[in-house]
């Protein structure tokens, strides 16, 4: 200011202190912005060709982000060529495999339906018809015979005297006479005689069992004398005399000693006997039946082989004198059962309802003991009666002894022998019992039913034969047929028959055929049919194990195949058709496959060349790119896009079937071989492009170092050398103020003047 007057010294202090602050903006604003040139002020040339220089790397700068996404766009698709190339040898790879997998097959081939008539694991089965043989039966019998009734006494009821109970024993019809005599015998019990005097009542003596009596004593008297004699009772009606045994004896026999008393009394006709004389009665009221006893005749009772039993009849005590006698001593013999029915007729048979076998034998000493009984003879034996049981020898129809069957499963043979002797069969039940014994397969004969006597037959192996042999009429009782079956061919019911044919062609070669049944040369099993297919000429066949079904393929697969059958069977029998089979072309599945890997192996090359994009720019899909290398853009590369999709690189899609051709396969990989080379190609011409921009970028990275280098030396500041300069200044600065201090206090010493 005007008005403040300041001393030299301090004037000159303040300036100091005024340039030395100013010096320290200075050097402080250079530290602070590293620049020894802050504008054009600072030094105008040094200014501006530092900022010419820097304009000038930072449009370089600028150029580097392009220079580097052209670089990434040349590399992605460089990355995308190396895929594509990889594709293309996929391809290639694929194709080749094609060429060596088999390419379609002309092939003629018959195959059987598995609904076959024939089934190989079916068993064979066999069951007879018709037989007329009737159910097993034990021996049985009814005698035709009246054996009569058994009574609680034997009876002897003599004939009426004239209702003269009060007539004396003289004067009856047939008057007694002195000395006459006759016995009573009551069975075992001890015999009782009676002898006839002149006069007297009756006396018993020897111990009861006499009875002397005079023939002056009435018939009444002469019954009551006798009564209660050694068991008998003797009873008297109106003239007639009664005389009954004990209830424990069976006969009652009166027998004249002198005289005929016998008759005399009206007993000359009872029961049976010699004339009038000998009189035997008995608890059984059939004369004919106590003949047998008074004739002490026998019949003699064998059941098959064993011992025969005697039975005896008589008086005695253990002998036949009773039907019930008949019945129990029968009944008591092993094996053998008597029992009558209501007609008074007596039935034999054996014991057990299974005793098929044993037959029982009467033998009388006379006829007139079967006869008695009610049983015919035997023919050519007048003494014997057979009774049969009804089994396998016996009845009508039957089989004869040594007659046989034989059985045959597989390997496993069975003979059958029929008689009487030890392992022989002689009934149904022992022929069923042997049937089912039997080893390789099962067998039984219906012992019932409608089915009665017909054997049936099933293999144990599907593959076993069954044979049937043996007598050929005993075959036939039994409702079989004598032969080989098999579960082909089976009689009628067999998938094929006895003589049936089946011809089978294969394009021109001789025709074979195949003749079912037993005979030499004729096929019965699956193992002979398979035999018997492997001679087919031109081809083979065979018939599935399981399904019976055949198969039939040519050699030549152009040949047809002709099926031929003799009755409208045989054909259908193993799934066949009687028809003629043409060739067919297969197409490989394998190369359908390879030919669709291919076309999808194509499709990817077009999606990746779609994707080897990169900031928009696709060198793989003709896009073109440019890149420019200075600031003024009178330097730049322009790099030419490629289509390099599949059809670009002309690789093109395999038709539907196309890869069954070789040739069409062989197109392919020379599609694929020119598509390589041209990636190859193209692939150095890009690393070519690639290597350009880089030494390009590369180049442009220094250029921008070296201009801003140039910049930099121009305005940049020494931070040493400024730095030593602010610490210089700021001592300056310091010792100026300690200056203007000193100033000052030498123009405040006026102050003390005052």
């Amino acid at each position: 200011m005007a008005e403040i007057t300041l001393s030299s010294a301090v004037r000159n202090n303040l300036l100091s202190l005024q340039n030395t602050a100013s010096l320290l903006s200075k050097t402080q604003e250079r530290l602070s912005t590293g620049l020894k040139v802050n504008s054009a002020l600072d030094d105008p040339t040094a200014f501006f060709t530092a900022s010419s220089l820097n304009t000038r790397a930072n449009d370089l700068n600028r150029l580097l982000d392009s220079v580097g996404n052209a670089l990434q766009t040349v590399r992605a698709a460089d990355k995308g060529l190396s895929s594509i190339t990889d594709l293309v040898e996929s391809a290639q790879a694929s194709a080749r495999q094609a060429l060596q997998t088999t390419g379609p097959v002309t092939a003629s081939v018959v195959t059987g339906a598995t609904t076959a008539g024939f089934s190989p694991t079916a068993l064979t089965s066999v069951v007879g018809t018709g037989s007329t043989l009737t159910a097993d039966a034990i021996a049985t019998q009814l005698g035709t015979g009246d054996i009569g009734d058994d009574a609680a006494n034997a009876v002897a009821t003599g004939a009426d005297l004239g209702n003269a109970s009060g007539d004396l024993l003289s004067a009856i019809a047939t008057p007694l006479s002195n000395l006459d005599s006759f016995t009573i015998t009551d069975g075992t019990q001890p015999t009782l005689t009676v002898n006839f005097t002149t006069s007297g009542a009756g006396v018993v003596s020897g111990g009861g069992t006499i009875l002397t009596i005079g023939i002056d004593q009435t018939v009444a008297q002469f019954a009551t004398a006798a009564n209660g004699l050694n068991g008998i009772t003797v009873a008297d009606t109106t003239g007639e005399l009664t005389i009954t045994g004990s209830a424990t004896e069976d006969t009652l026999r009166v027998t004249d000693v002198v005289g005929t008393a016998v008759n005399d009394l009206g007993f000359g006709a009872i029961g049976v006997g010699t004339g009038t004389t000998d009189r035997l009665v008995g608890k059984n009221d059939e004369a004919s039946f106590l003949q047998l006893v008074e004739d002490r005749n026998t019949l003699t009772v064998q059941r098959g082989t064993d011992t025969a039993v005697v039975l005896q009849f008589g008086e005695a005590a253990g002998e036949v004198q009773t039907k019930a006698d008949l019945l129990a001593q029968i009944s008591a013999i092993s094996g053998v059962t008597a029992t009558e029915d209501a007609g008074d007729q007596v039935t034999i048979a054996a014991s057990s309802a299974t005793d098929f076998d044993n037959a029982i034998a009467l033998t009388g000493d006379t006829t007139a003991v079967l006869t008695e009984l009610g049983f015919t003879v035997d023919a050519g034996q007048t003494l014997i009666s057979t009774i049969q049981p009804n089994n396998l020898l016996t009845q009508s129809g039957g089989l004869t002894a040594g007659q046989t069957l034989q059985v045959d499963f597989g390997s496993q043979q069975n003979t059958i022998t029929f008689g009487t002797g030890a392992n022989q069969v002689q009934s149904l039940a022992e022929l069923n019992t042997t049937l089912n014994a039997i080893t390789g397969g099962a067998a039984s004969v219906s012992t019932s039913g409608g089915t009665l006597g017909n054997i049936s037959l099933t293999t144990g192996n599907s593959t076993d034969t069954l044979t049937i042999g043996g007598t050929a009429s005993a075959v036939t009782e039994f409702g079989l047929v004598a032969g080989e079956f098999s579960n082909l061919v089976n009689g009628t019911t067999g998938p094929v028959q006895q003589g049936d044919t089946l011809d089978i062609t294969v394009g021109t070669n001789s025709t074979l055929q195949v003749t079912f049944g037993t005979g030499t040369g004729q096929v019965n099993t699956l193992a002979e049919l398979n035999s018997a297919l492997s001679a087919l000429a031109g081809g083979t066949a065979s018939a599935d194990s399981t399904t019976g079904a055949i198969s039939i393929t040519a050699t030549n697969g152009s040949d047809s195949i002709t099926i031929a059958e003799g009755n409208a069977r045989e054909a259908a029998a193993f799934g066949l058709t009687a028809a003629t089979t043409n060739s067919t072309t297969t197409n490989s599945t394998q190369r359908a496959a390879l030919e669709t890997q291919f076309n999808d192996i194509r499709t990817q090359i077009d999606q990746l060349a779609r994707d080897a994009s990169f900031n928009g720019n696709n060198l793989l899909q003709s896009d073109n790119l440019t890149v420019i290398f200075n600031e003024d853009a009178t330097s730049s590369l322009t790099i030419n896009g490629v289509d390099f999709d599949s059809g670009g690189l002309g690789i093109n899609a395999a038709a539907v079937n196309s890869f069954q051709s070789d040739a069409t396969i062989n197109t392919s990989l020379a599609e694929l071989s020119t598509a390589l080379t041209t990636i190859r190609s193209q692939a150095s011409t890009f690393g070519s492009q690639l290597s350009t921009v880089e030494i390009r970028q590369d180049f442009t990275k220094n250029l921008i170092n070296v201009l801003e280098t140039g910049a930099g030396n121009l305005t940049l500041a020494d931070s040493n050398e400024e730095g030593a300069n602010t610490l210089a200044l700021q001592t300056r600065q310091q010792l100026s103020s300690v200056a203007l201090s000193l100033a000052s206090q030498a123009d405040q010493q006026v102050l003390r003047l005052f």
